[in-house]
């Protein structure tokens, strides 16, 4: 699941080749009332514009002959949680200033595992694995 109890999804591109991209969203982190409330440093949900399908450029550019990335499989594992893909905990953060609190679903780890998985089930011995991702 995602921060604020929605839900969770990633996103898997076919290519032409036995090869596999892990790609790790980027989205900023919290860590007190502060960061998760007030100034919401990070993605809390999954958005349709994160599918890599829809993207163009970078690893994503598919017409580009000289991306060595343009034929491979690749595994999004989209970022929701406010913990930079570490998290397998619920924690409730509370402001400093009233007796205001909010709850952040810190799940990241379990996500990225849920997609991990998948990828080893439908991307069966790949020829090579390269694992990156963005801040």
């Amino acid at each position: 699941i995602c921060s604020r109890n929605t839900p969770y999804s990633f996103f898997a591109k076919r290519g032409t080749v036995n090869k596999l991209v892990m790609y790790y969203q980027g989205g900023g982190a919290c860590w007190d009332y502060f960061t998760c409330e007030t100034l919401q440093t990070f993605d809390s949900s999954v958005q349709p514009s994160d599918n890599p399908n829809l993207a163009t450029a970078g690893f994503a550019d598919a017409s580009n002959p000289l991306n060595p990335f343009r034929d491979w499989n690749v595994v999004f594992v989209s970022y929701c949680s406010g913990d930079v893909h570490l998290g397998d905990a619920e924690a409730t953060y509370t402001d400093t200033e009233s007796p205001s609190t909010t709850t952040i679903q810190h799940r990241g780890f379990v996500n990225a595992k849920v997609a991990e998985k998948w990828a080893r089930e439908h991307f069966v011995n790949p020829e090579q694995v390269f694992v990156t991702g963005s801040s």
